[in-house]
């Protein structure tokens, strides 16, 4: 396996982001990030890689495991497509899960669909409403939203609140900035950009159930 390919395996079946990975391995975020897009790491690092994948492979929390024995809980909220809704979530610590009181049920697939998700632990769907990421989410859709990532690289959509609510929107970084850009795919809407530390990153968008029409 290519170093990329050994360090997205880790990140699935650990359920970390790459900041932690980061963290763990005593590099930054950014160096995690080349090495997923085909940059080597020197031979300590590499072999520290090698015993982190050994590691979290032979544990019973693999991926495919968490997959298939819990369902993913559909929050009893709503996040803005335009306008965001979704308040604050209380969470159980330990297994990452909303309580009760925030949830009318989970989703529950056959294993093969499960298992795309990897890691369900802090994974979370809830319905979205409003017009500003047409086509790409249709208002009415339901998302699956991990909260283990949260961080933008690679750019993709993502839960976010600017001050204004818990949104969806695209986001990707702005290179040798600070700054984030936050786009809707609806061209009617304004693309934005933000300073990183004004922008709360709640997790990656990863699936997307919507109705046909």
């Amino acid at each position: 396996m290519k170093t990329s390919d050994v360090i997205r395996a880790i990140l699935k079946v650990s359920g970390w982001n790459q900041s932690r990975l980061a963290d763990h391995l005593g590099v930054t975020q950014p160096t995690v990030s080349r090495w997923m897009k085909g940059s080597e790491p020197n031979g300590a690092q590499f072999q520290a890689i090698q015993e982190l994948y050994r590691e979290v492979a032979s544990t019973p929390s693999s991926s495919q495991q968490v997959s298939t024995d819990n369902g993913i809980p559909n929050l009893d909220i709503h996040a803005g497509l335009g306008n965001g809704g979704m308040g604050h979530i209380e969470v159980d610590p330990d297994t990452m899960r909303p309580l009760p009181q925030y949830t009318d049920g989970d989703w529950n697939m056959p294993p093969a669909f499960m298992s795309r998700f990897g890691n369900i632990k802090g994974v979370f769907a809830f319905v979205v409403t409003g017009d500003s990421m047409t086509p790409t989410i249709k208002g009415g859709s339901a998302v699956f939203v991990d909260t283990k990532q949260n961080y933008p690289s690679p750019p993709g959509l993502f839960v976010i609140d600017t001050g204004d609510g818990r949104l969806v929107k695209r986001v990707e970084l702005i290179p040798r900035s600070e700054d984030i850009r936050i786009i809707s795919d609806n061209k009617e809407y304004s693309t934005y950009e933000f300073n990183r530390e004004d922008v709360h990153i709640f997790g990656r968008v990863i699936a997307v159930f919507s109705w046909n029409e």
